[in-house]
């Protein structure tokens, strides 16, 4: 037993043999091969769904805006309710820029339109622009 563990710690040296070669070695040319792709365009299969096309964004030219010159609201004065006998709507006296005209609800005359009114006031709109006025005695 002692033998093998001192045996096992210096082994006999080997001889080592030389292969002579037989040829000269040449490797072999690569050649390239064609490319391609994989589309996986198959079936999700945890949602059920197959994947969305990616859309391509486009981004527009901010091109400026032309503003409109803003025109001042117009003079108005209020001067009170004629109504018709027999009739239960309102006609309203309202003077715009020095003329005289009669408003029913909804009536638009040169951009100004009334949208309410009662004896005391009246609420006109002229591009966009919310007014009351009150009555002038």
């Amino acid at each position: 037993m002692v033998y093998k563990i001192i045996g096992g710690l210096n082994p006999s040296a080997q001889e080592t043999k030389l292969i002579e070669s037989i040829g000269q070695f040449k490797p072999k040319t690569i050649t390239q091969t064609s490319s391609f792709t994989i589309k996986a365009n198959y079936r999700d299969p945890f949602l059920g769904t197959f994947e969305k096309k990616k859309r391509k964004v486009i981004k527009r030219k901010n091109i400026p805006t032309v503003k409109k010159p803003s025109v001042p609201f117009p003079t108005i004065v209020y001067k009170g309710i004629v109504s018709p006998k027999g009739k239960n709507e309102k006609v309203f006296l309202i003077i715009v820029n020095g003329r005289q005209h009669m408003f029913k609800r909804s009536t638009v005359f040169n951009e100004v339109k009334l949208l309410n009114g009662n004896a005391q006031e009246i609420t006109v709109v002229f591009q966009q622009q919310k007014q009351t006025f009150q009555l002038v005695k």
